[in-house]
């Protein structure tokens, strides 16, 4: 039951994200690391698989870097030794120490396996010290509302966490507070992190809620385990959209009927369009190439997104993008505010309008 209410907390912070992206791949991988470490306290040779793990990891995703953040958190811990109130340090052998110093050495060498060398490995600095415009525009890259079910219970599971390890007088690993914490303070600052922070805080919550549940860890119950996950898989099966389901989500959520209206009747860019809109025409409409699209850091790089960004919010004269750009169409969501600007600015007009997209040309 203790691990069904974890993988539950997991599911729960993992929603905010959980979606068929390079982001997924760098959370199951930050899965096996934790296993391999946890594995590893009992195996050494279970380590031997940290190093391929993050040669792969680096070439799929830049959680890579929050990985090695974790490993080193494990390398220094191996020096503690003590304990302080409820929070204790796991002495570990000076063999040990050794053995995972080395395994430190070997996943920052496998990270250097990658095509494009030192500038892949710094990119996570990048995005966060050098791409204010996304970081402020996107949302999943803004803080998260504290007022949030996500928040609350992120706050509530920290809260939980230590106050009934004090009822309980139940011990604390140093290392996983300051994993925690690590997790903790980014899923504070960036919404994507609250992922992040399911994965990191429900192991914990495993451990120590185990003995108030009256759960011994070394017991197995195959039949109560089996009755779990068939009733999972059953939940996820009619749970699942069926075609017509997503083929309506696709419609209210994307310039469908746009996209129509401007291939039937052919329109050509240059294009200007709605930052949400720019993934879905890249797929949809691949014959005109799109202004911008989720690929924030390639604009951020370039100044385009800032010029967007000034551009959306009427901070500077519409017409200047436009003009420098040579736009001739423009296709934006039709709640934008420019939707109701584009109207009035000289030789535009509205070309098609629906109750997600419009469409204007000149």
């Amino acid at each position: 039951m203790v691990s069904f209410l974890g993988g539950l907390c997991a599911w729960f912070f993992g929603t905010i994200g959980l979606a068929i992206r390079p982001l997924l791949l760098g959370h199951i991988f930050l899965v096996i690391e934790l296993i391999l470490l946890e594995w590893g306290s009992r195996n050494r040779r279970c380590l031997w698989g940290l190093p391929p793990l993050f040669a792969v990891w680096v070439n799929c995703h830049g959680s890579y870097f929050f990985g090695m953040g974790i490993l080193f958190v494990y390398w220094i811990y191996s020096f503690a030794d003590g304990k302080w109130g409820l929070v204790a340090a796991e002495p570990r052998v000076k063999q040990g120490r050794k053995w995972l110093g080395g395994i430190l050495i070997l996943c920052a060498v496998a990270c250097c396996c990658n095509p494009v060398g030192i500038r892949l490995l710094l990119y996570p600095l990048n995005t966060l010290l050098h791409q204010p415009t996304g970081l402020n525009a996107v949302d999943e890259w803004l803080p998260p509302d504290m007022r949030s079910g996500r928040a609350l219970g992120m706050i509530g599971a920290v809260i939980g966490l230590l106050v009934v390890a004090l009822l309980r007088r139940s011990e604390l690993r140093l290392r996983e507070l300051l994993v925690l914490g690590m997790a903790f303070a980014l899923a504070l600052q960036h919404v994507r992190m609250l992922f992040l922070f399911g994965i990191v805080v429900s192991p914990v919550l495993c451990r120590v809620l185990a003995p108030v549940l009256g759960e011994d860890s070394k017991r197995e119950h195959p039949i109560a385990n089996a009755v779990l996950i068939f009733a999972c898989v059953i939940a996820v099966v009619r749970g699942f959209p069926a075609q017509a389901e997503l083929q309506e989500q696709v419609r209210k959520g994307n310039p469908t009927g746009a996209v129509d209206y401007i291939r039937r009747t052919g329109l050509s860019g240059p294009m200007l369009n709605e930052y949400v809109f720019g993934d879905y025409l890249i797929w949809a409409l691949p014959e005109e190439k799109v202004f911008i699209d989720g690929r924030g850091d390639v604009y951020d790089w370039t100044g385009v997104f800032a010029e967007f960004g000034k551009w959306a919010t009427l901070a500077e004269d519409p017409q200047v993008l436009l003009e420098k750009y040579h736009i001739r169409l423009v296709l934006l969501s039709n709640g934008a505010p420019m939707a109701r600007v584009m109207a009035y600015l000289p030789g535009w007009r509205r070309a098609y309008s629906d109750d997600v997209a419009v469409v204007f040309v000149r």
